[in-house]
């Protein structure tokens, strides 16, 4: 363990805070990290060591707290006993089991467990990882609400389904879909949820598989017992991959339309790897294209019946096209947290939260500069992967993607790095770094010298951010996160210079333009054929005949005239219509006194008028 401390408080659903000894900081804790004793033990001013993750205390370890090894010698109905490596016979029941439910106990079963402190008896009964997994599949999932129903393997009705909640899920931020996955999962002790206790080893028989020992564990809520349950350690099973296969992405206007000109897409170039040996391969079929046979004989044995050719398939230019892609400029992040701190022109303190949604802040950059603000865009909380860097003076956390200064180890001078260059070096003094790389990690800017980046931190969070588009795309600011509140003196050399969000938005419209008008739709970041849909609403934006019913998305309105950005009447009606077509339209259309123009600056209501009742 790297850090001592005391429990502060302990409270309801397994929470508790503790307090590190040196520092001060409170980080929280759950009770499923307790490695040794129970939950009794975690009282106030109880002496703790433990682990830090994603600012979490993790493998908490009470101070004087043994625990012993063993094994189950006997165990029969709800009780039995544990024979400890020392050879001494102690007896244990089911409520002796510490939280996590095995899903049979077998004789031989190994152990870890605590004395109780009056009676020669185990408590807090851990068993090991082999004897807790089951396996099964999410059938009923609640995005509103974050929580589900898992299906055990096997299980034929929903009398067997488990309860589960995202915050049981380890690996849900790498998928976006929960229900209808394949998972693993454990059992977790819980209060007033649904009852269980383990089965016999006699209970399973010789044919049944390791996911019968679940169901038939869920079988047995019907008797009465004490205990509730529901699933935790979820892992979601990912499908194989295949085949990768690199394809033309047209980031620029030229490069598309040297391809939309010819109406060809470039040849794809068949991606085999040299070795089979770390590649999945999955229960179902793989297809292939005929072009990819020619390298069947690279196939390792026993795969070659699970390739088959697709009946699509024709060995022909367009069999072995690729896609071309259009950038999803719309996904690009680099973005500040909401209580990130900046210093303004005149020297006042401002967080990116505060910051003018239309622009206009003028904020300090490097070495005395100003950089002025034009646009800035509040994205709703989501998990988002941050990086988090502190100098010895200094503690900076932005997205992942997010643009910083570092040092040129060549030149000395100021360049962009992308904060995700990071974990590579993660951990104290660039402890991660392999020796392939440079020991030490590049120093980042302050705006007047090079600091040394003395500890790097890689977490995901469920978090609001602010995108901040600058004058210039090669603005940089000078950026401060602090820990807590601000602290009255900000010491020389403790920010960092960060730049702001890419100019995607011209680039991108002038992009899709040309796309449309070039016979073509862009779907899901790809180039497609244009449906009849996209056809209807391309036609929508031309120029209306005599008779024809003009479009709702149309900016022009007699009160468009008098537009002039910040001072014009805004049409609201319309603007939230071109915000969301599920929006009624204005009702005067072209002959409404109100500017119909859009208004980039604004949302879909007036800043001054309160929302309504929820």
């Amino acid at each position: 363990m790297a850090f001592s401390g005391v429990i502060k408080e302990f409270g309801m659903h397994g929470k508790g805070v503790i307090v590190q000894d040196t520092s001060g900081h409170h980080y929280r804790m759950h009770v499923k990290d307790l490695v040794n004793g129970g939950e009794h033990d975690l009282k106030p001013h109880v002496p703790v060591a433990f682990d830090i993750v994603n600012e979490e205390a993790v493998r908490v370890s009470i101070h004087g707290r043994k625990h012993f090894f063993g094994c189950v010698d006997e165990f029969r109905e709800y009780s039995g006993w544990i024979r400890a490596d020392s050879g001494t016979m102690l007896p244990f029941d089911f409520n002796d089991i510490f939280r996590t439910l095995p899903l049979r106990i077998t004789e031989g079963s190994r152990v870890t467990y605590n004395l109780s402190p009056h009676v020669a008896r185990a408590k807090n009964i851990r068993f090991e990882a082999s004897a807790l997994t089951a396996s099964g599949k999410v059938i009923k999932y609640n995005d509103d609400r974050a929580f589900g129903l898992i299906r055990p393997r096997g299980a034929r009705s929903s009398e067997h389904d488990v309860f589960f909640h995202l915050r049981g899920v380890i690996n849900a931020e790498e998928v976006r879909r929960i229900q209808g996955m394949n998972v693993t999962f454990e059992l977790e002790r819980v209060p007033a949820l649904r009852k269980v206790a383990p089965i016999k080893a006699t209970e399973i028989q010789e044919d049944q598989s390791f996911d019968a020992a679940t169901i038939a564990a869920i079988d047995a809520i019907q008797k009465d017992w004490s205990t509730s349950f529901r699933a935790t350690s979820i892992r979601i099973q990912h499908p194989a991959i295949r085949c990768i296969q690199e394809v033309q992405h047209c980031d620029r206007v030229a490069d598309f339309a040297s391809a939309a000109k010819t109406r060809l897409q470039p040849k794809r170039e068949d991606c085999v790897p040299e070795s089979w040996e770390d590649v999945a391969i999955e229960e179902s079929a793989s297809s292939f294209h005929e072009a990819g046979f020619d390298q069947m004989s690279a196939l390792p044995p026993g795969v070659g019946p699970l390739v088959t050719a697709a009946p699509e398939s024709i060995r022909s230019d367009v069999s072995i096209m690729s896609w071309v892609t259009s950038a999803a400029h719309t996904t690009t992040g680099a973005c500040f947290l909401m209580g990130t701190a900046f210093r303004s022109q005149g020297g006042a303190w401002v967080r990116a939260a505060e910051l003018h949604h239309g622009g206009g802040d003028v904020l300090e950059g490097p070495g005395g500069t100003h950089v002025k603000v034009m646009r800035v865009e509040r994205l709703s909380p989501q998990r988002r992967e941050f990086v988090q860097l502190r100098t010895a003076i200094g503690n900076m956390v932005t997205t992942a993607d997010h643009d910083l200064l570092v040092e040129d180890a060549n030149t000395g001078q100021p360049v962009n790095i992308q904060a995700n260059a990071f974990k590579q070096w993660e951990g104290l003094h660039g402890t991660g770094a392999s020796s392939r790389q440079a020991a030490n990690p590049p120093r980042v800017y302050d705006g007047e010298e090079f600091q040394m980046v003395e500890e790097i931190k890689t977490f995901q969070k469920y978090d609001g951010v602010v995108a901040i588009t600058f004058e210039h795309e090669s603005d940089a600011v000078l950026a401060w996160t602090f820990p807590g509140r601000r602290p009255r003196t900000v010491l020389p050399g403790s920010s960092i210079a960060c730049r702001g969000r890419p100019h995607w938005a011209e680039n991108f419209l002038e992009q899709k333009t040309f796309i449309n008008a070039s016979g073509f739709a862009i779907r899901h970041s790809f180039i497609d054929e244009p449906t009849t849909l996209d056809q209807e609403q391309h036609a929508r934006s031309r120029s209306s005949s005599t008779g024809a019913t003009p479009s709702s998305h149309s900016r022009w309105s007699k009160g468009t005239r008098l537009h002039k950005i910040g001072s014009c009447v805004i049409c609201w009606e319309h603007r939230r219509h071109v915000l969301d077509p599920r929006s009624p339209p204005c009702k005067s259309g072209a002959l409404c006194d109100k500017c119909h123009e859009q208004h980039a600056e604004c949302g879909q209501r007036p800043a001054n008028r309160p929302r309504g009742p929820r």
